[in-house]
């Protein structure tokens, strides 16, 4: 009987002692904006300003995307990045309405603020002449 408790509570030891040990920690792999999921697209423009890429609103799924670490390919989580519920439509200076995001950050008193983000569209180089 004393033999099977000791082998029982050295057993139970040994997985504490086991779990004790330092676990190689895993770098942390932060989700990347995409359009997916609901985000809204601020569309494309060429070097000249000219739409190239309609703005829009993608209801697709957010689904992992490969990114390089180091010499391997390591699979990221996706989200994303303008949520349309939430991006905000201002008249600019020149009368055009620009989309953008109410972002809240802090005044130098330390008090929270809202500020307009503006969005700007994705510049896409033209065709090679």
């Amino acid at each position: 009987m004393k033999a099977s408790v000791a082998i029982v509570f050295a057993a139970i030891l040994a997985l504490f002692a086991q779990s004790a040990v330092a676990q190689p920690k895993t770098p942390e792999i932060k989700s990347e904006p995409a359009w997916c999921g609901g985000s809204w697209w601020p569309g494309a423009v060429d070097e000249k300003g000219v739409q190239v890429e309609p703005a829009g609103t993608s209801l697709g799924e957010c689904k992992p995307m490969a990114r390089k670490d180091g010499d391997k390919d390591v699979m990221v989580p996706t989200h994303p990045a303008y949520p349309a519920s939430q991006v905000v439509f201002q008249q600019d200076k020149d009368g055009r309405w620009v989309p953008g995001m109410n972002m809240t950050e802090m005044d130098k008193d330390n008090k929270p603020v809202t500020v307009f983000k503006k969005i700007e569209p994705i510049v896409r180089p033209g065709p090679a002449k």
